[in-house]
Order: C-alpha cells, then structure tokens, then sequence
C-alpha cells in the first residue's frame, strides 16, 4: 500500500468512527449540530433534504433538533 492510499484509508476510517459516534448521539438523544451536519453530510442529503427526512418523520421532536438546525 502506498503512502497516498494508507492517508487514504486512515482518513475514511476516522470519517466512519466520527458518523459512528453522531449516530450515537442522536439515537441516545443528545447529538449536537454538528453531529446532525455529519450524519445530512455522509447519507449524501442537502440540508433542504434533510428537513424534508426530518419533517416526514418527526426525527429529533424529542431532543429539540428543530431549534438546533435552525439556529433558534
């Protein structure tokens, strides 16, 4: 394996631990923004896709995720 391709794959490994830890988060209910940008960011969804998920399923209703993507 070439130097490129171990940064490469180091990379993707701490990409897949750091959406690991925000799914986390959010099924214990206290993931934060950033966790949510996380998660929208790695399932391939703009952010106006994200709310509509996010509407169609009441996703984050009960830890307030309204109010934290929406910067009230």
């Amino acid at each position: 394996m070439s130097y490129d391709q171990g940064m490469w794959h180091q990379a993707q490994l701490e990409r897949q631990q750091m959406l690991i830890q925000a799914l986390s988060r959010a099924a214990n209910g206290i993931a934060t923004p950033d966790d949510w940008n996380i998660i929208r960011y790695e399932c391939g969804l703009s952010d106006g896709q994200f709310r509509e998920v996010r509407f169609n399923t009441n996703l984050g209703e009960e830890n307030g995720i309204s109010s934290e993507i929406n910067g009230k």
